[in-house]
């Protein structure tokens, strides 16, 4: 669980108890979106330094998939995230607010593609928070805040 507000994160147990609690050495300023590959490693949107970044299941960082700026692997206020496919074709989806639009990343922070644009339009985005993929469609559901909307993108 993202703890925005004290800038951790919260490993919590089905009965809400909580059995780890890390920073990244102080590092995570303002957490937004968690998501946790099949391998336990935990993602994380660092809002608060505009990148992505990944820890083991213990907290301990293993890289910075993103920086900030606007390129195929940068970001300007991550939200949410969501693991999407299976095996090689695993993906990380990022919901990129400032910059309008979602983020396709490999699980090493390798860029995949990007999609959206500014603006209230079919195709447009306004500070996209959340980001859902059904996996048996593909169809992917973004939560698009200033639009107030969800918006439907198929792969």
């Amino acid at each position: 669980m993202a703890d925005t507000n004290n800038s951790r994160i919260l490993h919590l147990a089905a009965n809400g108890n909580v059995l780890a609690n890390w920073n990244g050495g102080g590092t995570i300023k303002k957490p937004r979106g968690v998501a946790v590959d099949a391998g336990g490693n935990v993602y994380v949107s660092n809002t608060g330094v505009n990148r992505v970044e990944k820890y083991t299941p213990a907290g301990v960082k293993i890289a910075n998939l993103t920086s900030f700026g606007t390129g195929p692997t940068q970001t300007k206020g991550p939200g949410g995230l969501r693991i999407a496919g299976t095996g090689t074709d695993t993906v990380l989806l990022v919901a990129d607010t400032t910059n309008d639009r979602i983020v396709v990343l490999d699980l090493t922070g390798g860029a995949v593609a990007t999609f959206g644009t500014s603006g209230a339009s079919g195709g447009q985005l306004d500070q996209p928070q959340g980001v859902a993929m059904d996996p048996a469609s593909g169809m992917i559901a973004v939560a698009d805040l200033a639009n107030n909307r969800i918006s439907r993108w198929t792969t």
